[in-house]
């Protein structure tokens, strides 16, 4: 089920069609970043929302959301990602459409109220600490190791 959801979750963000933030305003403060990380066998995607949300969705199904709702150490990890994507704005581009990356790659976006944002990456630079983005890497990562730390219920 979930990975028929992921397509629709991942373009709410993108599109700015999310709960409570919505309408987005005309501000080009950030609302939301996201890291769309092709994986091989299909692509994660860790999102950080300016409600202090963070959710990681997997296109073959599985994630978790929301995250910050019930844990500080994640809303302030997607606080986080959000002023170091928002602080790197200037590597990015304005785009309007949302492709996924292809093996090796790495997508970053910031949405904000008057547009959405894009930059493409390598996973080796990113891997490497030698890219201009890394800290957003990191940032988003830190979402992942955070829910990795939390206690697995069955």
């Amino acid at each position: 089920m979930f990975e028929s959801a992921y397509p629709k979750l991942r373009e709410q963000i993108l599109r700015g069609s999310v709960g409570q933030i919505e309408p987005w305003g005309a501000s080009d403060g950030p609302i939301a970043t996201l890291m769309d990380w092709n994986l091989g066998s299909g692509t994660a995607t860790v999102v950080a929302v300016a409600d202090g949300s963070a959710s990681i969705y997997a296109s073959t199904g599985g994630g978790h959301i929301g995250g910050g709702q019930s844990h500080k150490e994640i809303r302030q990890a997607a606080f986080q990602a959000l002023g170091v994507a928002y602080e790197l704005r200037g590597l990015l581009r304005l785009t309007s459409e949302f492709p996924f990356p292809s093996p090796g790659e790495v997508f970053f976006y910031l949405v904000t109220g008057i547009g959405v944002y894009i930059a493409v990456d390598e996973v080796e630079p990113l891997a490497a600490q030698t890219s201009p983005l890394t800290r957003l890497g990191n940032a988003m990562q830190q979402i992942v190791t955070l829910y990795d730390k939390l206690p697995q219920t069955k």
